[in-house]
């Protein structure tokens, strides 16, 4: 009876443990980890199932080549075969900004034949074409450095000082004054991008060339730099890149329109996309710099050397480059020479000679660095003076301001203070250009209207047809100014005195000299024989 009781309570028991079993297993197949692959629990031993087509596969060999038809989105065909300025270097801190004729074709660093041979060089053609501008404003030339350096991503502070002699006629050591500004707009055309795939200083070392292990064995860093340059080109894009360099000064007469703003318009003009208020807004930059052009590809014959000329220009560079006729202009990866010695291979100074190329490269940098000469303060110098009268305080003022004297360049002082009379007032413009500036001013009395200039002391001066006691009593009083370096060093300021009282307080007289009358000799009061307050005028020489 026992028996026949446990057969059956025995089969219910085996059945309940088996389905217990199968639901653990389905609860630890569900509770895979979420951050680990599917197949992360394989061991390189384990037979790993396949449910893939072999058409589906990309194996490890294959990987580069398909890469190719966009299969890993990389862009551009494959080479087997390389005659472009890949793996050459370039010196970026002596360099010009990228271009062709600074590459060291002479020395090349990788040997890109190989390279090409394994998949690793690539061509890619853009079939969209259109014309980018960016524009460079620098305050110093040390800052048009940096600002370069910045836009090559070179990771250091200064570059391409060969663009001051390139762009400019200058060297990177010119002494700028703080009305000056460095100013670059690059229009780039890009038809075609060289690169090499997965590119490290590690791969590139692998294709060194000979000569260059040769030399890095035989030569000291400073004479591999000269002979190699800095950086090896890794990703370039060629086409045409139309350079616009203005070396901009402002004086009395600039607009207020932002100098940026300026240039951008100058180009718009120039590439024929000129629009709304661009005709006005290019006028400050191109009145008031010296202006280079440089082309890149195109067959430009000769760099433009005008406005007018850069026009016509342009029209047959943007073509060309269209056409084919491309250079290097641009690259967006190089890498440090540094880098790849320290990865070659059956050299075993390799670290240290590394090192060596990269204390070099910083203490040229710092070298360069310390030959850039701060921007100093312009001399400014009086250019023209101007009497402005009227009914009111406004009137006169405004007189003044119409012949484009700026409010901080008006005397605050009623000329004919307190005699009644016209309101009158004394404005002048300033200039950095020694030759405009006014070497003297004088005054005389008369007791008649005058109205033209005089000889003083050998030179002639010419008047300022305003009566200064305009519609008061007393003298006719006329001032007269000359530009005569015979009458003196240029005048540079200006300060009035009201009886006792001294427009600036604590300097007083010092360092300043008076108007005379150049009848006497006399200090001039400019309400002579009206009976009011005392008013002088003082000058400041440079």
């Amino acid at each position: 009876m026992k028996n026949s009781l446990l057969k059956p309570i025995s089969l219910m028991m085996a059945v309940l443990m088996l389905c217990i079993g199968l639901t653990a297993c389905a609860g630890t197949a569900a509770k895979t980890d979420p951050t680990r692959s599917g197949d992360s629990g394989l061991h390189a031993s384990s037979p790993v199932e396949n449910d893939k087509s072999e058409d589906e596969i990309i194996t490890e060999a294959d990987k580069h080549g398909r890469g190719r038809e966009g299969m890993l989105g990389v862009a551009g065909d494959v080479v087997k075969q390389y005659d472009g300025y890949l793996g050459y270097g370039y010196n970026i801190l002596t360099a010009a900004f990228y271009n062709h004729k600074d590459i060291k074709t002479g020395h090349p660093v990788i040997d890109m034949d190989a390279l090409a041979e394994e998949d690793f060089v690539y061509i890619e053609k853009k079939s969209s074409q259109h014309v980018d501008y960016v524009t460079y404003v620098s305050s110093s030339a040390k800052e048009y450095s940096e600002h370069f350096a910045t836009a090559a991503d070179i990771k250091a502070r200064i570059g391409f000082t060969g663009s001051f002699k390139a762009s400019f006629k200058m060297d990177h050591t010119m002494q700028m004054k703080s009305n000056q500004k460095l100013i670059t707009t690059q229009a780039l055309l890009e038809t075609q991008n060289d690169f090499i795939l997965d590119v490290d200083a590690k791969l590139l070392a692998q294709y060194a060339t000979s000569t260059f292990k040769q030399a890095v064995a035989e030569k000291t860093a400073g004479d591999l730099i000269d002979l190699y340059g800095t950086h090896v080109l890794a990703n370039i894009m060629l086409g045409g890149r139309f350079d616009i360099n203005y070396f901009y000064t402002s004086t009395e007469t600039s607009e207020s329109t932002d100098i940026e703003t300026s240039a951008q318009a100058s180009y718009r003009g120039i590439s024929g996309g000129a629009s709304g208020s661009d005709d006005k807004d290019r006028k400050e930059i191109e009145t008031h710099s010296n202006i280079y052009f440089r082309t890149y590809g195109g067959s430009v014959t000769a760099d433009p050397t005008s406005i007018s000329a850069a026009v016509s220009s342009y029209k047959d560079w943007s073509k060309n480059v269209e056409n084919g006729k491309i250079t290097f202009v641009h690259a967006s990866e190089v890498i440090p020479l540094w880098d790849i010695v320290a990865h070659l291979q059956d050299f075993e100074p390799a670290a240290e000679k590394s090192a060596a190329i990269k204390q070099y490269f910083d203490e040229r940098v710092d070298q360069i660095s310390n030959e850039f000469n701060e921007t100093v303060k312009a001399q400014v110098y009086i250019s023209d003076v101007y009497v402005g009268y009227g009914n009111s305080q406004s009137e006169a003022k405004n007189m003044l301001r119409g012949k484009g004297v700026t409010e901080g360049h008006i005397v605050n002082l009623d000329l004919n203070a307190d005699v009644g009379g016209d309101w009158i007032y004394f404005g002048y413009k300033t200039t950095t250009d020694q030759d405009k500036a006014i070497t003297g001013l004088v005054a005389n009395y008369y007791s008649d209207a005058m109205s033209s200039g005089i000889t003083y002391n050998s030179s002639k001066y010419d008047i300022i047809p305003v009566d200064l006691n305009r519609n008061a009593k007393g003298k006719f009083i006329y001032l007269y100014f000359t530009r005569d370096p015979k009458a003196g060093s240029p005048i540079s300021a200006f300060q009035y005195q009201q009886n006792e009282e001294f427009q600036y307080k604590n300097t007083k007289a010092n360092g300043y000299d008076p108007v005379i009358v150049t009848s006497d000799g006399s200090v001039a009061d400019f309400n002579k024989g009206s009976g009011g307050d005392y008013i002088y005028l003082w000058f400041k020489r440079n």
